[in-house]
């Protein structure tokens, strides 16, 4: 792990101390910015209370120092944040094991997120997913893979929730072929019965 330039500390401090959700907005811009440039992903590990403020934005859809609400953009940004740390496994233990995972669950879950938002939760998910140490935390979550489950089958009227239960769908998939308790949690809910009676109810 490499040394945060003074640039990249400048900002990390900026969100830190983020007052509303436009200085929150602009410092995610230049956090995403600088990872797509020559950061080291690793940079936003050194500020150790970093992942806490992107986890709380992603859970709560405010900032955690002045419970401030955020918009969907600002949400979007942390979960392209993300996508730069997809092969850290950092991720998912900081600030505290399970807490990165329950988050994307809650965008996922969140009605007032555009389907674009939620779609980059489940992607994130994916990402994830991969890790053995995700296939524990997915046990542990509280319903977390029940939750998956159900959105497989929601809003089946809506065309809009179309990519949502797709990407959900791929995340599922992965899950049960790496994780043989998770697939009994699949059986037990009856996931397959539910696809079938939603494909027959979209498509007839």
């Amino acid at each position: 792990m490499t040394v945060p330039s003074t640039d990249a500390v400048v900002v990390l401090d900026r969100l830190e101390s983020a007052s509303s959700a436009a200085d929150a907005t602009a410092s995610l811009q230049s956090i995403l910015k600088g990872l797509q440039a020559d950061w080291d992903p690793t940079w936003l590990w050194h500020h150790e209370d970093i992942p806490d403020h992107l986890v709380h934005i992603l859970q709560h859809a405010q900032l955690k120092t002045t419970q401030t609400p955020v918009d969907d953009e600002c949400v979007a940004l942390v979960l392209q944040i993300y996508q730069h740390l997809g092969t850290d496994r950092k991720s998912l233990m900081l600030p505290a094991p399970a807490r990165y995972l329950e988050a994307l669950l809650d965008v996922m879950d969140r009605a007032s997120a555009s389907t674009y938002t939620r779609v980059l939760a489940l992607q994130r998910l994916e990402q994830v997913s991969k890790f053995s140490e995700a296939q524990d935390q997915w046990l542990q979550a509280p319903n977390g893979v029940h939750r998956l489950a159900d959105a497989l089958t929601q809003a089946l009227d809506n065309p809009l929730e179309e990519p949502v239960r797709t990407q959900a769908l791929q995340v599922a998939q992965i899950l049960a072929q790496q994780s043989s308790p998770i697939a009994k949690v699949f059986v037990f809910a009856e996931v397959e019965t539910k696809l079938l009676d939603a494909t027959w109810h979209v498509y007839g």
